[in-house]
């Protein structure tokens, strides 16, 4: 099943596979295929993890911080360690936690922040006990506001996550039919001052009447910060890339692609 894996991250010079797409049906959603050390093409016999036993709990996200492997599902939190096949173990970080936000958790300065099925958290390692996660509740009623800020659906990957320029950003993907609207909501917040805000980027509307317009993902080249935004209306769909730079508006950088015409 390692050709249905969607997502994977490097450590330790070993590739670790994992699905991390809700809409599919793996048998073993929750395992993750580690490639031999310096040979990303090629899988040893048994070189899995089953990060738990029940294969209800797919893995949603698997991000790298402090030389360990921090690994979310619905519902937990698991840790990998370990450098070689060989001394590689996994713990429990906590069992009461996890996301199913997979695009949510990103890491800033020693923490990981991400948008949890309750709460937007902040895991921070305790700096007197080894191989212990603290899980802080960040900001309650942001998540609350804005889960389902459009409608009620089924899309799993309506918050995408993102560092940028000393702060936290949260893009909102609206469910279908839901906001009527060119707005994209970025929720931003500040580590220094423990401070929630908004951004709103305005798309240029090139779809009529719009049914919906929503982040599909985020990254940081350089000193720019991109969104790749979804316009729907009218039989058309079409995807723009909007570039944010600091203390800046939000503008649209190009139309990268119709997905039709």
């Amino acid at each position: 099943e390692i050709n249905k894996c969607r997502r994977c991250i490097v450590h330790f010079n070993r590739l670790f596979l994992y699905y991390g797409d809700l809409n599919s049906s793996p048998a073993t959603p929750n395992r993750i295929f580690v490639t031999e050390f310096n040979d990303f093409g090629y899988f040893p016999l048994f070189s899995y993890i089953d990060v738990v036993s029940d294969a209800s709990q797919p893995i949603t996200n698997i991000t790298r911080i402090r030389n360990e492997l921090v690994v979310f599902t619905p519902t937990s939190i698991y840790a990998i360690t370990g450098d070689t096949q060989e001394n590689t173990s996994i713990y429990q970080i906590n069992d009461q936690v996890g996301t199913w936000y997979g695009w949510s958790p990103t890491v800033v300065g020693n923490n990981i922040l991400f948008a949890g099925n309750d709460n937007i958290y902040s895991l921070e390692p305790n700096q007197y006990l080894l191989n212990n996660y603290n899980v802080v509740p960040i900001g309650t009623k942001v998540l609350n506001k804005y889960r389902d800020v459009g409608g009620t659906g089924s899309s799993y990957s309506r918050f995408y996550g993102c560092y940028y320029n000393n702060q936290y950003y949260l893009g909102v993907r609206p469910e279908p039919n839901g906001l009527i609207s060119t707005e994209v909501l970025l929720l931003k917040y500040s580590p220094g001052t423990k401070a929630w805000g908004t951004d709103t980027l305005h798309a240029t509307n090139t779809v009529n009447t719009p049914i919906y317009c929503g982040i599909t993902g985020m990254l940081v080249d350089g000193d720019t910060m991109y969104t790749a935004n979804s316009l729907i209306g009218d039989g058309i769909s079409q995807t723009l890339l909007a570039s944010h730079t600091a203390n800046d508006d939000p503008t649209i950088a190009s139309n990268y692609y119709d997905l039709y015409n």
